[in-house]
């Protein structure tokens, strides 16, 4: 497993008002209606402090992250199935560790790993 980066760019901060730091073109790729995203839920800024890795095949992005950040995880994945629909959000515990994988045509999971990198 190859260790993700885990500093954000400037362009890659997130907020509310900026829709996740999502451009047009990657809303787009992801079929994501930003719209029907929680205002208040969390971003990927909230997830840093507890990712710990990735992994990418073809069709999945599996994302590692501390078990302390269960509930903020849990609270973004809800948010992120509301939005971007056509994309699977499975949240499994293994060995006091979330694993979140998140299912996609070849180009989603790029544009999701981008948010992580």
């Amino acid at each position: 497993m190859k260790k993700a980066k885990r500093v954000m760019s400037e362009s890659k901060t997130v907020s509310e008002s900026s829709s996740l730091g999502l451009s047009d073109a990657s809303l787009k790729i992801l079929a994501c209606d930003i719209n029907s995203r929680a205002q208040k839920a969390p971003g990927i800024s909230d997830l840093m402090p507890f990712f710990r890795q990735m992994e990418q095949d073809t069709n999945a992005l599996i994302i590692w992250f501390d078990s302390a950040g269960q509930d903020v995880v849990q609270a973004f994945a809800d948010a992120e199935r509301n939005c971007c629909q056509q994309l699977s959000w499975k949240l499994e515990s293994k060995n006091e560790m979330i694993r979140l994988i998140v299912s996609g045509t070849p180009e989603q999971v790029q544009t999701l790993k981008e948010w992580f990198v």
